[in-house]
């Protein structure tokens, strides 16, 4: 029997049994089986390496609830949401803007990521005006979040972010800061806190 897989190809020797010299045969079968191969031999138990902890856990306390903060000058509310994406190793965040009587005039989506070669949180924003956000995430020593970043969207949308998070355990606030054409302005801190 022949098991020629490309008739006439350079390489149909291989799959032809009876024509393989028995030594070529046997390497043959042996490269076959070797991904197969079970040991009775037991290798030595190599010592634990405790896991390395999550650098995006700084977010656990905000993943799962829905969050509502009030935007009183513009008689809005922000709802955002976090969650965990791809095995822990995301974090998404999701928010709607809407008016009191419910209407959706905005929403937008955050990915927060650890860019293990450069050894920091990074994150990237996009929202129905266009707007595409990337910056980074540094954590402070009194554990505040100070998220920064770069505009890449519409030029005369902001050209720079920067907010100061806050987390508390059934709060978290945000101070929120944009810049245009080198001129920064900062907002009051925002609270936010669990729906329901």
């Amino acid at each position: 029997m022949t098991m020629t897989i490309a008739p006439r190809s350079k390489c149909s020797w291989l799959f032809t049994p009876s024509r393989l010299p028995p030594l070529r045969l046997a390497a043959l079968l042996v490269l076959i089986a070797a991904p197969f191969h079970v040991s009775s031999h037991q290798d030595p138990v190599a010592p634990a390496t405790p896991p390395k902890a999550n650098p995006l856990a700084v977010f656990a306390p905000l993943i799962g609830p829905v969050w509502v903060g009030d935007l009183p000058e513009f008689k809005l509310t922000d709802t955002q949401r976090y969650e965990w994406v791809y095995g822990d190793k995301f974090v998404r965040n999701t928010h709607q803007v809407h008016t009191a009587d419910g209407k959706l005039v905005y929403e937008g989506e955050t990915i927060y990521a650890w860019d293990a070669r450069a050894e920091r949180i990074t994150w990237l924003y996009w929202n129905t005006t266009g707007g595409y956000v990337a910056g980074t995430v540094t954590v402070r020593d009194d554990g505040v979040l100070v998220v920064e970043g770069d505009n890449h969207g519409p030029k005369e949308q902001l050209d720079q972010v920067k907010a100061e998070l806050r987390i508390g355990t059934d709060e978290w606030s945000m101070r929120p800061g944009k810049a245009k054409d080198g001129k920064w302005s900062f907002e009051e801190p925002r609270p936010y806190r669990r729906k329901g």
